[in-house]
């Protein structure tokens, strides 16, 4: 009976443990990391594994680092590479079904969102920028109001050199180990819509 009591509150626990799940969306594609805890791990997409002895200097090399450095420092933020607009339209649609049925339990560590508008017509880049910050304007107090949030910064800009309209997103969630199949089932549909565009790309750029 004790035994079934230790593995029931094991399992009590490991349900209650806050799963993290890191998504940036930029000029190199979707970058999504899942972490619980301490242990992170990439998602998508999966690391290619190099060559057998490679690999056996890259984790030399990494084990002389650990002992090197016990101090883990914080890593400097990356530079902003917006990627295309279009695709992360599909992306925000589709994740956006299942944060509404999440939203009062999820936690929003960090949303950063940077909109850079772009086209032909200048004049049509500069109403799109301003149109931007009005979304903005009212997008934030919804966000505010239907989610837990630390730290958000929502910009926008303009590019006239530019054709094609971009945007960064780096954003970081939170929730309850047994509410993380919500997350799950949503990362499906998004990796099947990047996997659609980047191969409508590749074709554009052959045929180019």
């Amino acid at each position: 009976m004790l035994a079934l009591i230790i593995i029931f509150a094991i399992i009590l626990l490991i349900a209650l443990l806050r799963f993290g799940v890191g998504v940036v969306y930029g000029e190199d594609g979707l970058r999504v990391t899942a972490r619980v805890g301490l242990f992170s791990l990439r998602v998508y997409p999966r690391k290619e594994r190099p060559p057998k002895k490679r690999r056996e200097r890259r984790l030399k090399a990494e084990r002389k680092k650990k002992i090197k450095k016990k101090v883990i420092k914080e890593k400097e933020p990356t530079e902003e590479k917006p990627g295309p607009a279009d695709t992360f339209s599909d992306l925000l649609s589709a994740v956006g079904k299942v944060l509404g049925r999440v939203r009062r339990r999820l936690l929003i560590k960090r949303l950063y969102l940077h909109y850079v508008s772009a086209g032909d017509d200048p004049m049509k880049t500069a109403l799109m920028f301003g149109r931007v910050s009005a979304v903005y304007s009212g997008l934030l107090p919804a966000i505010e109001s239907g989610f837990r949030i630390r730290r958000r910064e929502l910009t926008a800009s303009a590019d006239f050199e530019s054709t094609k309209p971009r945007v960064y997103a780096n954003a970081a969630i939170s929730i309850a180990v047994w509410e993380s199949l919500y997350i799950f089932f949503a990362i499906l549909p998004l990796i099947a819509i990047i996997k659609r565009k980047q191969g409508k790309e590749k074709k554009k750029i052959i045929t180019q």
